[in-house]
């Protein structure tokens, strides 16, 4: 059985300025979407468009692949879904909305901000309709309890760092040391010979 719905009029807590600005920051400065998918996810976003091009984005960067307008574009024809998104010519205006990723951080935590409320109606929500058809209250409790907790286990990703840029860099360190010849390899001997 489904939740009680939000009224008609009424939208679930989201903010489509920021999800906007936070793609086009992600489409304009690549090199900041590491840092945003370390603490957002694509179902964080309310907007299905915003999801999925967060999520073909996210890809992209992941797959080592370079972004613009024409490498998301194909990313999403592969997918099935440019119709989805509003077509080229969303892409287009993503790419002109914002140049720069300065805020990208702050969008990144309104829209994280949003999707934890958004959750904590929804546990609410079933709470309510349990709660109303009759379930021991000591069920609805502990299923409300463990969806909270779901829910701030979620909105504190933000001390979770993406893998990526630790591998590269210690992909670096070990790679300068395979070529560098005076680089410490090791603990010395004080036994010339064996530390050459």
């Amino acid at each position: 059985m489904s939740c009680t719905p939000f009224p008609a009029d009424t939208l679930p807590p989201q903010n489509a300025e920021a999800e906007r600005l936070l793609i086009s920051a992600m489409l304009n400065d690549p090199d900041c979407i590491d840092d945003i998918t370390a603490t957002l996810a694509a179902d964080d976003l309310y907007f299905d468009h915003s999801q999925k091009i967060f999520s073909a984005l996210s890809s992209l960067s992941m797959e080592g692949k370079p972004i613009d307008p024409a490498t998301l574009f194909e990313e999403l024809q592969r997918r099935n879904q440019i119709a989805d998104i509003g077509g080229p010519s969303y892409i287009a205006e993503l790419h002109g909305l914002m140049p720069t990723s300065a805020n990208a951080a702050e969008h990144a935590n309104i829209i994280r901000d949003c999707a934890v409320r958004r959750r904590i109606i929804h546990a609410a929500q079933v709470a309510i309709r349990d709660a109303m058809q009759g379930e021991p209250g000591g069920d609805v409790l502990t299923a409300l309890e463990a969806k909270l907790f779901t829910v701030a286990a979620h909105g504190s990703s933000q001390e979770v760092s993406h893998i990526k840029p630790f591998v590269l860099e210690e992909i670096n360190r070990l790679d300068a040391l395979g070529t560098d010849e005076a680089a410490n390899r090791g603990i010395p001997t004080g036994l010339p010979g064996l530390d050459a």
